[in-house]
């Protein structure tokens, strides 16, 4: 983004002139000292023996320290004071030139450090400050991170950054040397940006606070990981993941949340050309709970002229969010692609929002799409509605549960796989009239449920279309619940099941009710639909809310305008039994109509009574006359 890279190089040279006027004015000259004892043990940074001139030792803003010697055993360094520098280099330029011995600085009362940068060098074994650490002021109140090992450079103590939000944190680990690993392990706050850039910025322990342009930047390779501690984003726009260059951000434990005011958005490769970015949550907590409306929403809608590549992998943890938008576009023979992956843990998303998926923009839903791709399998997602447009696909299988509180809108060229899992929603219906898209029920349970509306209707194509049940649960009026479902066009059920609980004798209600699917009235008065019903597959039949019907009890569940078929587990005027076996119905057939009457209870004995039945069969064994 070249707002971003632009703004990083004003920065830098503001940053160097800063520095040069600051020693000009001074009237001091850059000093460079190189630290040289070499065996292990403690030692003092105040003491000038140990270091090269040893004429002092390095604190001033013009001052560079190199901790670069070579070293046979672990070193520990008292600062003894506030120690001031531009830039501090830990460990051996010769690849394995420390071997297995690290240098901790600081640590323990009095010792402070303001640095502008640091380096760690190639032959590292992972080096630690323990001392709190400031943003130079030689270097703009910056702290430039550089790590061209494959270690890991732990700050574990608090580190302040302060001067405004132009300002920020990088870190980069040299190219082909990306497995390096910067640790903020103690905490702090910074007012502004946090850059990964090729390597890991990892965040385990303490309370950090990130402000900035965009509070988080990852990108280049980087990864931005909270596997512990909390961090707070107090930026006005948000976080960025993938702008320049491959970049992930992932929790694993420990919290990421918005701060009070701050910008929502995390914007996953979103520009770049062939970038992937990537969200990962496998624990902890992602996002601000106690309010959806004031915690992140996630854009994963790419580049369509860079071919980018966005990614969310939700595996564990809590996830809140307040919209998920999933719109990628295509460019001549580019086409970004979206995809949301839930394996495990829980996402809550605000449910006065809908979620996009497919169609290249909002307003302009007919842009040709790129794909985007929506993947429940386990784990539960919670949400408002969800627009599926050109390009967009929802997978629900597994265990995977995806409950929307708003209509479901599914427009041409959108696709539903429900093959396993269940899929909660109230309505199924299209961006304006019946739905024009794919839905495929293979699988899984569909639970037709509606909180506040009297109905729960699917909506099919000019309310003629036909909606197919090829092997999965259609869980009428919601899973254990009563009410109506109002199918607008034609109901093919070749295999699976259809599902009727009844909690009362008031037809297709919630209170004292039991289910009806009919087919007979289209939604919202939009004239009749074709209404056709062909029976195939199984009919189940629960009682719920402690409801027990009477023998002259009759429930019509299912009204139409034409029927044919057969359920394979129940025939016409033969009896079902209902789930848990505490009784059964005769079904009945009239017109076009099914119902259900004539309850039988089966009688289950108590377990006093099956106490004495037992009691009097060792009664009646004693008292069997013995042989001669």
């Amino acid at each position: 983004m070249s707002r971003k890279l632009n703004l990083k190089v004003v920065l830098a040279s503001a940053a160097v002139a800063g520095a040069a006027m600051a020693v000009q004015s001074a009237g001091v000259r850059a000093t460079t000292y190189t630290w040289t004892p070499t065996t292990g043990g403690s030692y003092a940074w105040t003491t000038t023996s140990n270091w090269s001139p040893n004429t002092g030792f390095p604190n001033a803003t013009s001052d560079g320290a190199y901790l670069t010697p070579g070293i046979v055993g672990n070193q520990v360094i008292s600062l003894g004071r506030g120690i001031t520098l531009s830039a501090l280099t830990l460990g051996s330029p010769a690849t394995n030139g420390d071997g297995s011995n690290t240098y901790t600085v600081g640590g323990g009362s009095g010792n402070a450090l303001t640095v502008g940068n640091i380096t760690e060098n190639l032959g590292s074994a992972g080096d630690t400050i323990a001392a709190p650490i400031t943003g130079s002021t030689g270097s703009g109140n910056n702290l430039v991170i550089t790590n061209s090992s494959a270690g890991t450079l732990t700050l574990s103590g608090k580190l302040t950054l302060s001067g405004g939000s132009g300002n920020y944190i990088q870190y980069d680990s040299i190219a082909g040397n990306a497995a390096g690993t910067l640790a903020l392990d103690g905490g702090g706050s910074s007012t502004g940006s946090i850059f990964a850039e090729r390597g890991t910025v990892s965040v385990s322990g303490g309370t950090l606070t990130a402000g900035g342009i965009y509070s988080v930047w990852a990108e280049i390779g980087g990864t931005f990981a909270v596997n512990g501690g909390a961090v707070t984003t107090t930026s006005p726009n948000g976080m960025l993941i993938s702008d320049n260059g491959a970049g992930t951000l992932s929790v694993s434990s420990g919290s990421l949340v918005p701060g009070s005011g701050s910008g929502l958005g995390i914007y996953i490769a979103n520009q770049g050309s062939s970038t992937t970015g990537s969200l990962n949550v496998t624990g902890g907590v992602l996002g601000y709970s106690s309010d959806l409306t004031k915690t992140y929403h996630v854009n994963l809608s790419g580049d369509a002229a860079a071919s980018t590549t966005s990614n969310v992998n939700i595996s564990g943890g809590n996830v809140y969010l307040n919209q998920i938008v999933m719109l990628p576009g295509a460019s001549g023979a580019n086409a970004a692609t979206s995809n949301f992956t839930q394996t495990g843990g829980t996402v809550d998303v605000y449910t006065g929002n809908y979620n996009y998926i497919g169609g290249g923009t909002i307003t302009s839903p007919a842009t040709t799409p790129g794909t985007a791709t929506m993947r429940v399998s386990g784990g539960t997602l919670s949400l408002g509605g969800i627009k599926l447009q050109a390009g967009g696909i929802l997978n629900v299988n597994g265990t995977g549960s995806v409950d929307e509180s708003q209509a479901m809108q599914l427009s041409t060229g959108g696709i539903v796989n429900l093959s396993g899992g269940i899929l909660t929603t109230p309505e199924i219906a299209g961006a304006s009239g019946g739905f024009t898209g794919t839905f495929n029920f293979t699988g899984g349970t569909l639970s037709m449920y509606n909180s506040s509306l009297s109905y729960d209707p699917i909506t099919t194509a000019n309310n003629t279309g036909t909606f197919t049940n090829s092997g999965g649960t259609l869980a009428v009026g919601g899973v254990g619940t009563t009410g109506k479902t109002l199918l607008a066009g034609n109901y093919d059920q070749t295999s699976g099941t259809l599902a009727i609980d009844i909690g009362g004798v008031n037809q297709g209600v919630k209170t004292n009710g039991y289910d009806l699917l009919d087919t007979t009235t289209a939604d919202a008065g939009s004239g009749a639909g074709a209404g056709l019903v062909t029976l195939g597959g199984d009919l189940s039949v629960s009682l719920v809310n402690g409801f027990t019907p009477t023998a002259t009890d009759a429930f019509a569940f299912l009204l139409s305008n034409g029927l044919s078929g057969a359920f394979a587990n129940v025939a016409v005027n033969s009896r079902i039994g209902v789930i848990g076996g505490s009784g059964s119905f005769e079904l009945l057939q009239s017109g076009n109509e099914l119902y259900l009457s004539n309850f039988e209870s089966t009688s289950i004995p108590e377990p006093a009574t099956l106490g004495l039945l037992a009691m009097a069969g060792v009664g009646l064994l004693l008292m069997r006359p013995r042989r001669a």
